[in-house]
């Protein structure tokens, strides 16, 4: 079960590693757009890679066919995805489905859920919803208020202007 355990674990922090690089590898197809000044729907991560380092894409191609042989064909072919998708969906499936189930902290939020509903019948059992007995959702006492008058904006307030708290009359300070 241990076993088991760390499996899951491990596979989460990839699902999570995958995440990062798609978000990466977004950010690189931008910077690719910008570069060319092009803006497309997306871009293959071979060609934003020729863009952003065509040497290190270089590389990689003559030890990927130096490896591989002639499986280097099926690489290729998911290199014409973008980053984002080639990294993003096995990073999702593997974060959503190989991350922890706490199995308590869903009893615990069904419990809040119908919170309200198990006090609402208590307080109906002991009576605490007859309205004979007075409303208990307003305050015995009310704040009188009087609304504004129409010519309340029209009064002019007095301020006191602070000698010290005047800008110099010519703009600059002393």
């Amino acid at each position: 079960m241990v076993i088991i355990s760390a499996m899951k674990r491990g596979l989460f922090i990839i699902g999570i590693g995958f995440l990062a690089l798609a978000f990466i590898s977004g950010a690189a197809e931008i910077a690719a757009q910008g570069i060319t000044k092009q803006l497309r729907m997306y871009m293959p991560i071979v060609e934003v890679w020729e863009i952003l380092s065509p040497e290190t894409l270089e590389q990689f191609r003559d030890d990927g066919v130096g490896i591989l042989g002639s499986n280097w064909r099926t690489v290729e072919m998911f290199m014409l995805l973008p980053g984002w998708l080639l990294f993003g969906v096995p990073g999702l499936f593997l974060a959503l489905f190989f991350r922890d189930h706490d199995v308590d902290a869903d009893k615990n939020h069904e419990e809040a859920v119908f919170l309200y509903d198990e006090l609402a019948k208590r307080a109906s059992e002991e009576g605490m919803d007859d309205p004979s007995q007075g409303d208990d959702v307003m305050p015995s006492t009310h704040i009188r208020t009087e609304p504004a008058g129409l010519d309340m904006a029209d009064e002019h307030i007095e301020i006191d202007d602070d000698e010290e708290t005047k800008p110099p009359s010519d703009g600059k300070p002393d």
